[in-house]
């Protein structure tokens, strides 16, 4: 008696493995512009704080008795990029940037060399004693990766002092405009704080700091930054000369 023959089981198709889902792109896209908004916030931060220390230091006054929190930091490092961003250019070394161009360019162009074919001198060199030949070919690695290490640093120092030049220029400024605004054009004094205690009038002047228990102002009769305890002064503002125009 014939039994009927079984269909062969036909060979399925591999299944292709799913692509990554839209989830995982945008997941990859959420990380990496958390890592650069925190890396920014590191730079502004930076910024900001050499900003603060050069202003204060300009006038005078001792930056730890006047502590500013992170966020006023980032801030001002944002006001130092934007308002000094576009007069970097000329305060760039621009020989230690032609410099470090200069070393990328030939550590880039060594790399892609193409390969020479064996030639007489390597069949030389490989006949030297192994004294002679082992610590040419260490000297000549240990040359190579101590160039491209040299050629990092140099460009990796370059990007970091960038932040505190832009810091540094930034306090500058305005510690200079603050000291010009003082007087305005025609001469007349610029009062724009004053401070009160017992309802006489003490020191009239420019506020350059304040914490919750001490002050720094420029006191425009004697001509000098005074540092004084907050508890019992009342501060007045006139009217800038300017706004009044």
């Amino acid at each position: 008696m014939n039994t009927p023959a079984t269909p062969a089981a036909k060979p399925t198709a591999p299944s292709e493995k799913p692509g990554p889902s839209a989830l995982m792109t945008l997941a990859t896209i959420a990380g990496g512009l958390v890592a650069l908004a925190t890396l920014l916030g590191f730079v502004l931060h930076g910024c900001g704080h050499v900003a603060y220390s050069t202003y204060l230091n300009d006038w005078g006054v001792q930056e730890g008795l006047f502590p500013q929190t992170a966020d006023w930091k980032v801030v001002r490092g944002y006001y130092a990029v934007v308002l000094q961003g576009s007069e970097l250019i000329s305060d760039i070394p621009w020989r230690v940037v032609f410099y470090a161009c200069c070393g990328m360019t030939t550590a880039i162009f060594v790399a892609n060399l193409p390969t020479v074919q064996r030639t007489a001198f390597h069949d030389w060199f490989a006949a030297r004693p192994f004294w002679i030949r082992e610590p040419v070919k260490a000297m000549v690695g240990s040359a190579a990766v101590l160039y491209v290490a040299l050629t990092m640093t140099l460009i990796g120092t370059l990007l970091a002092l960038i932040p505190g030049w832009l810091g540094e220029r930034a306090g500058h400024l305005q510690a200079i405009e603050e000291r010009e605004a003082i007087h305005d054009k025609d001469g007349h004094e610029n009062h724009p704080a004053e401070l009160w205690r017992d309802g006489k009038k003490e020191v009239s002047g420019k506020i350059i700091a304040s914490s919750e228990a001490l002050i720094a102002i420029y006191d425009q009769d004697l001509d000098l930054v005074r540092t004084l305890e907050r508890t019992g002064y009342e501060i007045r503002s006139e009217k800038s000369l300017y706004s009044a125009k």
